[in-house]
């Protein structure tokens, strides 16, 4: 009799496990609420994410790292178009710095605040100048493109908020004449110097500057569209800023083109865009986040590694997912084979 019983209820039993276990790794990508968009982010950051030094940022265009994926595409002529039409010919002697201003007030002047927009490169630049929205990340997608087709030299950070999920993204642009990287922010426009020298500062200046790191110059911004400034003083950007920069990261590439140009991610363009980043992960074709936390806070290596730990348990579930459906599988195929005797013999 307790044969019988377990042949009914290990099959159920798994089913129903089977079942809380699809519905809550299904959440991380339907994301119907917002505790599980905060956790799907968070997953999908971890299967990005890897701990990296300060120094590792220290190189120029000329010494690309190996990790680094460098856009190799040459631009779009859409985009070359309007690359040359913000930076005229007049302009072409102008720095590298002045040219990104000129992109960060193109991309800002006509745009309002909205929803995100998580499109192709063309399609966010086009929404973003016609006010139909966008968040930092479309920007800094945007003013790649632009920057590129500009020629010049580019490539974007980000940091997350504690919740190691949301955040801000933002751009650097290797100035030749200053010989480094220098920090603009097209999103909420504008860029830092050093108050007591006026030089232009780097995304690792700027942060050891909101730190208080000792020998660290003051910064001082410098709004590029002032009436689109997106703060009502200098002092909140930089406390809004001071608050994430601990968990700065460098996305390890700039291949807009490329990434829109491959034909595996261009066939998940309707899927919802969380479901086409984690196939873009998958396929190794979205850039890794090398974050580089200040020996000011130890914590975010614990942070960064609660965050890999929540990664390997979705994997254990999804194994779990894959074993369990399998064996309720091989299960009913049995049930049915063993069936078919008793019904030709009936």
């Amino acid at each position: 009799m307790w044969r019988r019983w377990a042949r009914i209820l290990v099959p159920l039993g798994a089913a129903m496990l089977l079942t809380v276990l699809a519905l809550n790794v299904g959440r991380l990508v339907l994301a119907p609420t917002r505790d599980a968009s905060i956790d799907a982010v968070r997953i999908r950051n971890a299967m990005v994410a890897e701990l990296g030094d300060p120094d590792q940022t220290n190189w120029s265009p000329s010494e690309i790292p190996a990790n680094y994926h460098w856009e190799a595409l040459p631009p779009p002529p859409y985009f070359t178009k309007i690359a040359n039409q913000v930076i005229p010919p007049d302009a072409q002697q102008e720095s590298a710095l002045t040219k990104a201003i000129r992109i960060a007030r193109h991309l800002r002047e006509t745009a309002h605040h909205g929803n995100p927009i998580q499109a192709n490169t063309r399609e966010t630049y086009e929404k973003i100048i016609h006010g139909q929205g966008g968040y930092c990340s479309d920007f800094t997608q945007a003013f790649n493109a632009l920057a590129l087709a500009a020629g010049l030299q580019v490539r974007e950070w980000g940091f997350t908020w504690e919740d190691m999920a949301n955040g801000h993204a933002f751009n650097e642009i290797w100035d030749p004449a200053l010989g480094k990287w220098v920090f603009i922010d097209s999103f909420i426009s504008f860029y830092v110097v050093n108050s007591a020298t006026g030089v232009p500062m780097g995304a690792l200046e700027f942060r050891a500057s909101l730190l208080d790191d000792p020998g660290a110059g003051q910064a001082e911004i410098v709004p590029i569209v002032a009436n689109h400034f997106g703060f009502k003083t200098h002092q909140k950007a930089l406390g809004w800023y001071r608050r994430g920069v601990p968990r700065m990261f460098l996305l390890l590439g700039n291949e807009v083109f490329s990434y829109d140009t491959d034909p595996l991610i261009s066939l998940t363009e309707s899927l919802p865009r969380s479901v086409e980043m984690v196939i873009a992960i998958m396929l190794g074709k979205h850039p890794r986040f090398l974050f580089v936390p200040p020996a000011s806070h130890p914590e975010v290596k614990d942070q960064l590694g609660e965050l890999q730990g929540q990664l390997v348990l979705v994997l254990i579930k999804l194994a779990a997912i894959a074993v369990l459906g399998i064996g309720l599988v091989v299960f009913v195929w049995r049930s049915l084979r063993a069936r078919r005797p008793l019904a030709r013999s009936s």
